[in-house]
Parts: C-alpha cells; structure tokens; sequence
C-alpha cells in the first residue's frame, strides 16, 4: 500500500505539472476564468490594439463597473471632485476622459425579498452621498437571480445595505446559502463583506458546505481562515481545510494554504497535504485539476497485452456521454453538462449559454497508442438525418499493429522468432498486400415516397480486428490507471458479416381499383455474408510461433452470396356487401335515404354520386323483408310483466338482479365479403466453396452450389353472417406452388461428394410440392342479446385437402438427380387422410349474475376418428370448478373408450383462506388415478397428494423394495411457512430489526424416509449510521418420520422409539453442552450460517462477513468457516483493504 501510494503521488504530480504547462500561469490569487473579449478589442486574426487604444476602449467598462469606493478614490487621484453619489462621480470620469457611458444592460433579472427583521433603520450621510439600511434581529434577506437559476438566501444576526455603493455586510451567527437545480451551498460564519452586484466579496471566521458535482448525494466542507468570493464561481480559501466528512475533527482532509475553486469544475490547491485523522500522507507543492475537459479527451491506461497506452477521441460533431467523476474530491466544483461548450486551446470550455436541445449526432475523430501493440486512427459518426438519408451509421480506421508475444514476466514485442525486432502485421486483401489492418462499417436508409432503400456495408482485414482496436474507453479512471490494473476485455472475436442491400415499396392505395387493397413488394434483397477463415499452420517451429500470434492469421472470405431474396403481397377485396354509405339524393317523390348507395368502384365511392343498382342489389331487393327473431310481440309481454313484478315488490328489500335487462341491438340483416391474397416469393443463392480457400490469395470466387427458390401462395375468401352473429359462414380456398433446383454444382469431388449431390437432389425433391384445401366454418349465436343466455352458440367446422402433388421416394437408379424423382396425387376424398378435421361443437351458457357458466361439446365427425369432448366450467364469486373427459375412438375398428376425467375446484379468495384441489377420475377402469389438496393462508401452505403408485416395504439388510401392484394411495403431505415480522423503529427511529422465519416439511408415504424438514431463520439488527449486522441460519431434518415412526411400518430390528420435536429442536440450539452430544443426537443439522456486519466508521466502513458449514471428512463432520474484513473508504470506493481465508486459503487484497 505504501508503495502504492508513493506512485500514485508521483504519477499525480507528474501530470499536473504536465497540465500546467499548457494551461494558463497561476498566480497567488486566483484569476477568474477566461470569458469573452471586452468590448473594442479586435476580431480574431486582426492587429491588436496599442496599448494606449486598449486602456480607451476598456475606460467607460473600468468605470462603469467600479463601486463608489473605487470611483471616490479615482476622482481624488484626478483632483475631481470626490462628492456626491456613485452616478455623479462615473459621470464626472466619463466627462474627464471624453468617454461615453457603455450601452445599459438589460433589466434585472434579480427579485431581492426582505423576510424577516426585528429592527429596520435607514441612514443618510449628506457628505459622502451614500444611503444605508440596517436590519438588526433575525434577519432574512433572499435574492432570485433568474438568468442564472439560482436563489440565495442570507439569514444574520445585522446586515447593513449600502444603496449606493450596493455592497452588503453582515455580522453574527451567519448562514449563507446557495441554491441551485444541481444543489445547495452553505456558509456559516460570523462576517462577510458582498459587492450585490455580482456576489464577490469575502467571508470570515467560517465554514463552507458545497455539493460535490452535479446529481450527487455526497457534499464537501470547506473551513478556512478567510473565504474570498469573486464574481458567481470563485472561491479563494486562505489556509484552508475541505473534507466529505463533517466531524468536528475530520476523519481525512486535504489542508493547503492556498485552495481556489473556479466553477466548471476546475480548481486548484497551493502546498497541500492530504491527511487520515492527524497522520499526513502526501503532499504535494501544486496540484491543478482541469474541471473542464480536454478537447481530444485522453484516456491513459495499462493493459497486460497491449502495454501502456492512451486513446484519444476528438468530437467534431456532438459530445460524449457525461459520465459521474468517482473521486468526489476530484469534484469540488460544479459540473457544466447544461450548458454549451466551445473549444479554448486545449480544453472545453463550459459557457454560460445553456445547451441546446440533446442529439445523440456525432462526428469524431478516434487516435490510440499502445506501446506494446502500436497505432489505430478512425474516423465514427452516427447521423439521424443526413440530407435525404436517416439513421446514418458510418466507421474507418486503419491500425498499425505488431505481433505481441506471451512471456515469463508478461508480454513482449521482441522475441528470438522475429530476430528480436517488432514483427509488422499485414494484411492479405484478396491478393494485394496492405501494410495495415483495416475495418468500415457503413449502414442506412433512404426514403422515397412508398419506395424505401435501406444498406449495411461493414468489412474488417481481420477476425481480431475489434479486440484489438475496438476496445476502448472514452472516460478516463484515474484510479484505475494509477492502479495499473488489467482492463477487462469486453469485446469478442468476429467470426462473420454480412453486406446487404434491402429494398421495399408499396402502391398507394388510393391508385388502386376497386378489387385490390394492397400491392406492396415486401423485399427486393441482395446480401454478401463473409466467414473467418483460418490459414494453415506453418511446418516450421520459428514461422509456428510467429503465426500463433498473429492477428491475420484469420482472413475473411465470401461465404455465400444471396444474389437474389424477394416477396410480394398482394391482396383486396372481390365483393362487399352492404356497401359504404352513400350520400342521400333526392327524388320527384321526395328525398330518399341511399344508405348503401355507392358508386361502382364500392367502398371508395364518391361522395354525391348515385350507384346504378347491380344484379346483387336486385336480388336482395326481391326478397321477403328480414325481421329479427326476436322481435315479436312476446318479447314485448315478457318486459311488460316483469316492469309490474318490479314494480310490486316489497319495499326496502333489493334482490340482485339475476340479469341484465335485454337490450335489442341494430343490427346487420345480411352481410358479406369476398377476399383475395396473393404471396410469391423467389430466392437465388450461390454457395461459395470456402473451405478450398485457406489463403486469401486464392478466393476465386468459385462456388461449391447454386439454389434457386420460388414459392407462390394465395387464397380466397368467403364471408357472411346474418344480423352480426347470429349465423356466420367462413368459406376459404388456399392454395400454394412451391420448388427448388440447383442449377450448378462443383465438379470437385473432394467437395462436391456423390453422398452430398444425392442428399441435396433428395432436399430439391422434397421441397417440391403442390396443394389446394379448403375450409368450411358456420357458426351461430342465437341469443348474443340476450344477456342471461349471450355465451351460447353453435359451430360447425370442415377442413380438407382437394389436391396435392407431394413427393414419394428418389429413383433409386437416379438419386442425384431431383427431377427423376417420383411423385403421388392425392385428391379429394371421404378418409382421414385428406380431411383433416371435421367437428360439431356447442357452448351452451348462462351468465347469472354475471358469472359466466358453460358447458362445451364437440363432436368429431366421419370419415375423422369419432370423438367426443365435453367439459364444463362453473364460476361463483368465491368458487370455480371445471370438470372435462373425452369419449373417443383411440384407432380404426377399435371400441370407443373414455379418458380420464379431470376435475379442479377452487375455494375462497384472498385475503382470506384459499382451497384448490384437483381430482381425476379413470372411468374405465372405474378408480381415480390422481388426487391432490393445497390450502393457502396469510404466508401458510398445506397440500396432500394421492395417487396410482407402488407401495414399498423396507427391509433390514435389504433396504427398500416394491411390493405388489400399483394401487391408489396417499402419496405425500407438506406444509410451508413464510413470515417477516418487523416492529416499529426504537430510540428516536434509529433502531430498527427484522426477524424472517421460513419452514417447509415434507413426508413421503412411499418410502417414510424420504422426508425433511427445513427451516431458515433470518435476523436483522440496524442502528442508524452506526451498525448493520445480519444473521442467518439453515438446519435441515432428515428424518422428520421419527417424529411418527408409529406411523409406518419399521422392521423390528430398526424400531425407534418417537422423538418429541420441541425437545429435539431445542437440543439442536444446545451450545452450552460441554461434550456436545445433544447436538450430535438432535435429528436438525446445522447446514448453513452466516454472519454479516458492517460497522459504519463516518467516512470509512468495516464490514465482516463469516459462513459456516459442515463438511464429511474421514466420516466425521467438521465446520468449515469461510472470514473476510474489508475496510473501505466511502469517499473514495476504489480504495480499500480486505482480509479474507477461505478454507485453507488466505489473502490480503
């Protein structure tokens, strides 16, 4: 640690001396951070102005902003006269030096409250022309400033406001406070002195309390002899201590005699000492931090392989994602995210302009060093919408590496195998050898209109070219680097890419006729995939080692080239009917309503134009006018009756209604459609033969197969329903067209085999196919309004094939040739094989109550295996039950036989007690096969299981073996409980405990010792910020049958007496027995303990952890214990120390 330490104050010293020599020089007092020119000063690239110019162009300013101090002191040294308020003095400089007053400002944006004062006096000293109010008692005086966000607020025993000078002072148990959207800050003193125009001044005799960054909950403390603020940001602590900890004596700190904190997060420290309690532990003359980034955002670090490095990304569109600083003390100062940056030198720096809206757009420039590995140079962008292009991708960048060689101490460029000197990696680029690595990756979109053209171009020199290059960070961890531990690699080798070119477009509907809804060209695709190649170890041992390093030893070549991958939808409507309304047109025998005239085109009919009626309209025009079922004069009655029964009811008493009144809907006499669809697709693919290509050099682009795909699918659709539902018909027509060939094929046979060309022949035969099915579905609800009986309804379905051309077998005298393949008919008929179901069913329901109940029945019809389906499910409020079985027919010319009847029930709802149980019932053979009951409440469980099964008898000497045949029996029981109990917190709210129980048992009735009994007790005990200490414990019985040995039946030779389990329980927590047998004897065995403690020490934490297990050696068990401490500093996380031995294994870390 010491060594450690020693380091890291070098390194730190190190860079800050680095950092200043290209920062701005540092005097003894802090100069406020660099804004924008004074007025008059030249533009960029101009002459500056003489000396004499400048001091004319920045007078009206020095005036303009000097206080009434200032202007008296300057009139006197001019022999002016020095009377009167600060307005006649700056007018009498302006007048003397022949200057004009600089343009006014704005008004102000500054709101000043006076809220509280016991006493207020004002004075007026005629001589000097200043005016003075003082507030003495309890005074509160709070300022909002809107430009900047921020209120303050400043509360005192007196505070005194010079009006014209526009200084305040305040004396006595003083709080100075500062709030902004990022946090607070805080001074506590006895005096300070404040020029109101931009908050600088001084503080005296206290302490200051600040935020630690943006969106932090730790906050640093400031004590010092004297606090000079000036303007909003900085701060200048003489002889000043800041600490995270807020003890009277701080447990760590930083003093230094000369501290500035400059906003933006930038500060600086003159002879600073770092101390733990009273012990110093560096110190360091300087130390400089720059809260504001640097431009090209260096990250350094180590990594075992690549060496020492540093990798820099410049941002020439965008900015980088914030990222929390984990040092606190490295954020003193405010952070800038909101507001806008610009670049300064070397650094970005944060304006006062607030950032405008976020985009995730980014252009930058990507340079790393490694000094084992070598040279990487990119160029990344991500652009939302680029010109006509959307969601831009775009990656380049070459690297300049060198083989790194595993060695005893670690890696090396230099070994004996490349003569000592770096061993450059090239790289094969099909042939052309190229002194770099290289990878791009180009991806996009472009729309136009319905048409849209979307590509993704990557490429990459190597498999290892990411792990190489692509790994890294833009986030510099100063600990980590000081540190000089290995990063871990998050990055994987590439093992393939693909190139691909996607287009799609569709027609506007509105260009469309009548019969087509929709004409898209779902994809029009064209794609490269490239795999990783290995090259060929070489035979010589020097070239060997050479090449096991090697990042190229992996090349990429095309794989397969899908030349072609296209798919087309297209689909509409044949028929409608009723057609879209029309607009009325009236008549010489008065205005008609053409609620369903349309013109030709149907639903896309214009408005005002008047449809000559077709063939269907006359057919429906000349039949018998359609009435609903229910709308007859008994349904009137049966409303009528019951209004009076209603009516005559007792009064004060309300039955619940058993259901809704009966509302009629308007609804649909005769509706109907007819639809169409139509899908082709087609696909072309060249398999290339890759595994001949071990060298890059010789790609030939030769391929080992071609493929070409085409299937067409369509179909065709019939629907209608009378009055929406209460009969519906669903007829379809489907068909499909599908094939495969391999136009060419290697000769090569080494790759092209006789058993491959037969088993890809017998893959093209098989995808051949032709089929056309159809389906038949009618489906009623005769009283869908009739709420009582709504969930009835009737179907009826029928699916079939009608034809299909499928493949049979290979010639055998031909199989590798697909097109001498044998192929069957199938044609429609009454089997099984071409209808593929054929099935009545009925849902007869009710819904009392509103609690639907249902009984469902489905009949297969011939020529499918007869079957018949019933279940039945019943729903009350506190209760649910299904019962179901299935009489059937299991093959042809067998009997019909039932299956099992399955039946589940449900009782009660939480929170109250819950019942479930399940039972099946074999009807056959007349005996239940399953049966099982679970009760739930408040965290407590119960089950009981039974089912067919095969007892077994244990024996001694023999153990356990079955005895007769299966039968019906009580299988297992098991109960659980889980609860936490958690009392009210205790001693002012700062102790709180939890206690967590949770037992569960479990009893065969098969074999009695396959039982346990688990039970896993938690204890945790908090004191606020002072102790968190947790224990917990797991004990197990095996045996939980020797509390019950009566129970079963035990050979006579091994019976046990019972065993009474409080007393057992109670022996098994017996740690005063000296010998220790009433543990041993107790059936609960300890199988886990764990003690955790974290005792909290203000800025630092201790944390103990201990485990305990027992563990069989030499037939005996034995506790194996598992300790680890680990003292760690809060404010800074990385730093830390632990203890820990494991077993026989122990470590400091």
């Amino acid at each position: 640690m010491a060594l450690r330490s020693f380091r890291a104050a070098f390194v730190t010293a190190g860079l800050a001396a680095i950092i200043l020599a290209a920062g701005p020089a540092w005097a003894q007092d802090a100069l406020p951070p660099e804004g924008p020119p004074p007025e008059g000063a030249p533009p960029s690239g101009e002459a500056p102005l003489e000396p004499e110019d400048l001091v004319l162009a920045t007078l009206a300013l020095d005036i303009a902003s000097s206080d009434y101090y200032a202007l008296a002191a300057w009139a006197r040294s001019l022999g002016l006269d020095e009377s009167g308020t600060a307005q006649e003095l700056r007018a009498r400089l302006y007048k003397h030096f022949g200057v004009s007053a600089p343009p006014s400002a704005a008004a102000s944006s500054k709101t000043i409250t006076i809220e509280s004062a016991d006493r207020t006096e004002y004075l007026s000293a005629r001589d000097d022309g200043e005016s003075t109010v003082r507030f003495e008692g309890r005074v509160s005086i709070s300022v909002k400033d809107d430009d900047r966000g921020e209120t303050l607020t400043i509360r005192a025993d007196t505070i005194v406001v010079n009006r014209d000078a526009n200084l305040l002072s305040a004396r006595g148990d003083i709080v100075f406070e500062r709030r902004k959207a990022s946090g607070s800050d805080y001074f506590i003193g006895e005096a300070l002195e404040l020029d109101m125009d931009d908050w600088s001044g001084a503080f005296l005799d206290g302490e200051s309390k600040r935020a630690a960054g943006e969106e932090s909950g730790d906050a640093l403390f400031f004590r010092a002899d004297d606090i000079v603020k000036r303007g909003s940001d900085v701060l200048v602590f003489k002889d000043g201590v800041v600490s995270s900890c807020d003890d009277e004596s701080p447990h760590y700190s930083i003093r230094a005699s000369r501290i500035w904190i400059l906003g933006g997060n930038e500060w600086a420290m003159l002879n600073a000492t770092l101390s733990v309690g009273e012990l110093p532990l560096l110190y360091l003359p300087f130390f400089y931090y720059p809260g504001e980034e640097i431009a090209f955002n260096p990250v350094f670090g180590y990594e075992e392989r690549f060496g020492r490095y540093v990798q820099t990304t410049t941002y020439l569109v965008g900015r980088k994602e914030v990222k929390e600083q984990e040092i606190s003390l490295l954020k003193i100062a405010e952070g800038g995210s909101g507001y806008e940056r610009r670049i300064d030198g070397v650094f970005l720096r944060t304006t006062r302009e607030p950032a405008k809206s976020k985009t995730t757009d980014f252009v930058k420039v990507i340079v790393d060093l490694y000094s084992n590995l070598g040279g990487f140079a990119a160029v990344q962008a991500q652009l939302a919408s680029p010109g006509p292009f959307s969601s831009t991708t775009a990656f380049a960048g070459i690297g300049l590496s060198r083989s790194v060689f595993g060695a005893a101490d670690g890696y090396t460029p230099f070994v004996s195998a490349g003569d000592y000197a770096s061993v450059w990696n090239g790289v094969d680029l099909l042939g052309t050898e190229l002194p770099f690595r290289f990878g791009w990756e180009l991806a996009s979109s472009l729309s136009a209109g319905p048409v849209k053209l979307s590509f993704s171009l990557p490429f990459y020199s190597d498999a290892y070219y990411n792990v190489d290059f692509r790994d890294r960070s833009e986030q510099m961890n100063w600990l980590q680097f000081l540190d000089q531990d290995d990063d871990e690699t998050t990055v994987s080798k590439l093992s393939s890419f693909t190139d691909s070119l996607s287009l799609s477009a569709s027609l506007p509907s509105a260009s469309l006729p009548s019969w087509l809804s929709t004409a898209s060209l779902t994809k029009l695709n064209t794609s490269l995939a490239w795999n990783s190649v290995v090259k060929p170890t070489p035979s010589d041992s020097t070239e060997a080692k050479l090449f096991a390093v090697d990042p190229t030893r992996e090349f990429f070549a095309p794989y397969e080239w899908t030349v072609l991958d296209s798919s087309a939808s297209l689909s509409g409507s044949l028929f409608k009917y009723p057609r879209k309304a029309g607009k009325a047109v009236p008549t010489a025998s008065g205005p008609t309503a053409a609620a369903s005239a349309t013109d030709a085109r149907g639903d896309e009919g214009g408005e005002g134009d008047e449809r000559v009626p077709d063939a269907v309209d006359r057919a429906l025009a000349a039949l018998p006018s359609l009435e609903a079922p229910w709308a007859t004069s008994a349904a009137l009655e049966k409303a009528e009756k019951a209004e009076k029964a209603e009516k005559a009811a007792a009064p004060g008493f309300s039955a619940p209604a058993l259901a809704s009144p009966e509302t009629y809907a308007d609804r649909t006499p005769l509706s109907a459609s007819m639809s169409w669809s139509l899908s082709p697709t087609f696909a072309w693919k060249r398999r290339f033969l890759t595994t001949a290509w071990t060298e890059p050099e010789l790609v030939d682009w030769s391929a080992l197969y071609e493929t070409r795909t085409s299937r067409a699918a369509g179909s065709v659709n019939l629907v209608g329903a009378a009055y929406d539902g209460l009969l519906a018909l669903t007829l379809g027509l489907s068909a499909s067209s599908q094939a495969q060939d391999r136009p060419s094929i290697s000769s090569d046979a080494a790759y092209a085999s006789e058993s491959l060309k037969t088993t890809w022949a017998k893959q093209d035969a098989q995808y051949r196919n032709d089929k056309l099915s159809a389906q038949l579905k009618l489906t009623s609800s005769p009283f869908q309004d009739l709420w009582l009986w709504s969930p009835t309804s009737f179907g009826y379905s029928l699916s079939s094939t009608l034809y299909e051309y499928a493949f049979k077998e290979m010639d055998a005298t031909a199989p590798t040739d697909a097109s001498k393949a044998v192929y069957e008919t199938v044609t429609a008929d009454w089997t099984d094989e071409t209808v593929s179901a054929h099935a009545l069913s009925l849902d007869l329901g009710l819904q009392p109550w509103g609690y639907k109940q249902v009984l469902s029945l489905q009949a297969d019809l011939p020529p499918r295996l007869g079957g018949y389906t019933g279940r039945l499910s019943l729903k009350a409020p506190w209760a649910t039950l299904t019962v179901g079985s299935e009489y059937s027919m299991p093959s042809e010319d067998e009997e019909y036989v039932w299956s099992p009847l399955s039946s589940s029930l449900t009782l009660g709802e939480a929170p109250w007690p819950k019942l479930t149980g399940s039972y099946v019932w074999d009807i056959e053979d007349e005996k239940p096969t399953a049966l099982s009951l679970q009760v739930a409440w408040n965290g407590f469980t119960a089950s009981a299981s039974a089912k067919e099964a095969v007892a077994y008898r244990l024996s001694y000497g023999a153990g356990w073996s079955s005895v007769g045949d299966p039968s019906f029996m009580v299988n297992s029981m098991s109960m659980a409980y889980k609860t936490s109990w958690k009392p009210p917190a205790a001693w002012r709210r700062r102790i709180q405990w939890t206690m967590d129980v949770n037992a569960a048992a479990q009893q065969s009735f098969l074999r009695f010792t396959d039982s346990y009994l688990n039970f896993v007790y938690g204890l945790t005990f908090k004191v606020h910020e002072l102790l968190d200490l947790s224990l917990s414990s797991t004990s197990r019985n095996a045996s939980l049958w020797r509390y019950f040995p009566a129970a079963f039946e035990i050979p006579e030779e091994i019976a046990l007496d019972p065993v009474n389990p409080l007393t057992d329980l109670l022996a098994s927590f017996n740690f005063f027995d000296g010998t220790g047998e009433a543990r041993r004897a107790s059936l609960f065995k300890l199988k886990a303990l764990e003690l955790t403690a974290t005792h909290h020490l203000h800025d630092w934490d201790l944390a103990l952890k201990l485990t305990a297990s027992p563990v069989l050696e030499n037939l005996e068990y034995v506790f194996k214990t598992d300790f680890s401490v680990t003292l760690s500093w809060n404010s800074v996380s990385q730093i830390k120390s632990s203890y820990s031995k494991k077993g026989d294994t122990v470590s400091w870390d």
